[in-house]
């Protein structure tokens, strides 16, 4: 048959393939386009996913802590913020007694925990409603319990003991030890608790080492009902740690990951401190606080929410050292109870700032590298191309209210 004839098949022209690709071009490029879309949106999703679960897991753990701040202790011990010389502790004898409270990691009353130029922190303690031992034994070195651990204890536990009977005092002490659990904890063994030596300044015993008020005849009771009781205090830091490479560096060191950080003063076996991190990318905490009003019926006094304005200097300044810090029994209208002393804080505000967990190129970088204004901190520059939620909540301090000590009872 002749070449291109009737039967011979056509094929196709140049223009055609060339058309058919940029056709086949443009349809790939739009799934390509599309699925990268898809991904990003996914991407965008999945890190508002990580964001809110970050800032759920910070505020859960930090909330519940705060609402039992002052629980079993004195309103004046609730809050470190620095050294205070005489507080005032109610069911000591004589019935006037003062003790000296020492402060954890803090050299800078007040201005250690409140900063208007980075992140707060903030530490307070309660008695855990969990621990409750009767003692077989009290010395200024040594005390002990009847019931073997089912937890151990580690070295930096604030214990409370408390005399049920005669003066009805209580003292403050710390272990020296770790104490291991045991494998199955007997009800009826007796655990020696090692303490850490006592100390004293001024004439006055420091908390939480006032060791020197075991002397008291009432911790040598022996009658059932009346031994003396030993409790946990529990405290709680919480501040935020950037961490590179499994060290701690600055804030907003390029290549770093910010947490929550909850350290109770405690070591473990080896020495070592025991910081938990409690919530991943917490960039910021920010603490205001709330005091009673100057006038019945007025609004509260705010502390650590003027931008740019530490606590220590705001117009109703936070003090620690000027000032006598109220007793328990001090009522409502007591002139100690309208300083500006951490023992009256009635609420304290909690403003936690989450960032997301990677940086999106996304997002313009005007938007993605500022840490926005929170409490007195006023905005800062931050790690670029990252979105930040804010996330804020009041805490109501009740037993900041409390009129008298609750006794443990078993």
């Amino acid at each position: 048959m002749r070449a291109g004839g009737a039967g011979a098949r056509r094929g196709y022209t140049l223009i055609e393939l060339v058309v058919a690709l940029t056709i086949s071009g443009l349809t790939v490029a739009a799934a390509i386009s599309l699925l990268v879309q898809q991904q990003r949106s996914y991407a965008a999703t999945s890190s508002d996913r990580g964001q809110q679960e970050a800032g759920r897991l910070a505020l859960q753990d930090l909330l519940t802590r705060l609402e039992q701040a002052g629980y079993g202790v004195d309103p004046n011990l609730t809050f470190d913020f620095g050294v205070v010389d005489r507080a005032p502790r109610t069911g000591l004898m004589p019935p006037a007694a003062f003790v000296m409270q020492s402060s954890y990691l803090c050299d800078d009353p007040v201005n250690c925990r409140d900063r208007a130029d980075g992140s707060d922190e903030l530490v307070f303690i309660a008695r855990s409603p969990w621990f409750r031992r009767i003692t077989d034994g009290v010395t200024t070195s040594v005390v002990t319990i009847v019931g073997e651990l089912k937890k151990p204890l580690y070295r930096g536990q604030i214990l409370q003991v408390s005399c049920l009977g005669g003066s009805q005092t209580r003292a403050y002490v710390t272990v020296a030890r770790h104490v291991p659990a045991a494998a199955t904890p007997d009800p009826l063994a007796t655990v020696d608790l090692q303490l850490e030596p006592g100390q004293q300044a001024g004439g006055l015993d420091v908390f939480p080492f006032e060791n020197a008020q075991l002397v008291d005849g009432c911790f040598s009771a022996t009658l059932a009902g009346t031994e003396p009781v030993v409790t946990l205090v529990d405290r709680s830091r919480f501040y935020v740690g950037w961490y590179l490479a499994g060290a701690e560096v600055a804030a907003q060191t390029d290549g770093a990951r910010p947490y929550l950080m909850l350290d109770q003063g405690l070591r473990d076996e080896t020495g070592v401190p025991i910081r938990l991190p409690v919530a991943p990318e917490v960039e910021d905490l920010q603490f205001t606080y709330l005091y009673s009003p100057a006038v019945a019926g007025g609004p509260p006094r705010i502390v650590g929410g003027t931008a740019g304005v530490p606590a220590s200097a705001d117009a109703f300044p936070m003090t620690v050292g000027a000032v006598v810090p109220p007793a328990m029994l001090d009522v409502a209208d007591d002139p100690t109870r309208l300083t500006g002393h951490p023992a009256n804080i009635q609420a304290v505000r909690v403003a936690v700032t989450v960032r997301q967990p990677s940086a999106d190129v996304g997002i313009p970088d005007a938007e993605g590298a500022v840490l926005g204004a929170a409490g007195n901190r006023p905005a800062l520059p931050a790690s670029p191309y990252r979105r930040r939620w804010l996330w804020e909540t009041t805490v109501v301090l009740r037993n900041q209210a409390s009129a008298y000590y609750v006794y443990p009872v078993l």
